[in-house]
């Protein structure tokens, strides 16, 4: 291996070493006192800065190892070339010049040989600068993965502000809440609750056999499912169909992926008023928070 190899393997691990230490901190329990925590992030952060340092530098010396074959190369190519036209004119005398044509072919030869070597290895060094480059975004994009994948769906204040101005000309719209009960899932739930009534929206009751009680008496109905839906039934008014485009868009610009159906899967599951015995209600919107895809 070269040197710019060895840097970029030592650097990689040291990304992940970085890495780990920041997950291990910013997204789990293990390190209970804040102080420690605090430490072990500082320090992580830093690993992380020297493992991309490291990275920076052993593309570097992969660059000035390509450029000093690049020269001896060309030096070598200089050479043949100033052997070939030896031989060319030692060819025009008679005698021991065909000694001399000789000798110079055989110069040629291996200063040709020479050069095949230095581009071979050229090649090589290629390679390895784009294996360390590769190497490197990989890494970059494991960890951008693992970041979004931890992280939980939220809404700041700001952007819940915002959300509430977009449906208030909506006011009036029913709704009907489901969630598969995970607690990031019920969190988010809760924080849509608030957004809807603050804009004027109407919440029906979702009472079917199998249910979710929050701790103020709320009910919801519960879905199995990953993602978020805005779902309008077969049956629903298709004055319903703006609002639930409206909600969709509203909640994409908090960076919080929706998807506005026409199905009959949230009338069904929710099943308004069946404990009451009242038939299932078509005419509120089916908001269903699944777990985080």
């Amino acid at each position: 291996m070269t040197t710019g190899e060895w840097w970029a393997y030592g650097s990689a691990f040291v990304v992940l070493v970085g890495v780990v230490g920041e997950t291990i901190a910013d997204l789990t329990t293990w390190v209970r006192s804040e102080r420690r925590k605090t430490i072990l992030a500082k320090g992580s952060a830093l690993v992380l800065i020297l493992g991309l340092t490291g990275d920076v530098v052993s593309i570097r010396i992969t660059q000035l190892a390509t450029a000093s074959l690049n020269a001896e190369a060309a030096q070598a190519n200089e050479r043949a070339r100033q052997a070939e036209e030896r031989a060319a004119n030692a060819e025009a005398h008679l005698g021991d010049a065909k000694s001399a044509s000789a000798q110079a072919e055989r110069h040629a030869a291996e200063a040709n040989e020479k050069a095949e070597e230095f581009r071979l290895q050229i090649t090589q060094a290629n390679e390895g600068a784009a294996k360390a480059e590769k190497a490197t975004e990989d890494e970059r994009m494991a960890r951008v993965k693992i970041e979004e994948r931890l992280s939980k769906r939220s809404l700041s204040r700001e952007q819940q502000e915002r959300i509430v101005e977009k449906l208030k000309p909506f006011s009036g719209t029913q709704y009907a809440l489901l969630v598969n009960p995970t607690f990031e899932a019920i969190q988010l739930l809760h924080t849509f609750d608030d957004i809807l009534h603050s804009a004027g929206w109407l919440k029906e009751p979702c009472s079917p056999t199998i249910h979710l009680q929050s701790s103020n008496g709320d009910v919801f109905g519960m879905e199995l499912v990953s993602g978020i839906s805005i779902e309008v039934a077969d049956t629903s008014p298709r004055t319903l169909v703006p609002a639930a485009e409206a909600l969709v868009l509203a909640l994409r610009s908090g960076g919080i992926q929706a998807v506005a159906t026409i199905s009959d899967a949230g009338l069904k599951a929710c099943n308004v008023g069946r404990i009451s015995g009242t038939p299932p209600d078509a005419n509120a919107i089916h908001i269903i928070v699944g777990s985080k895809e």
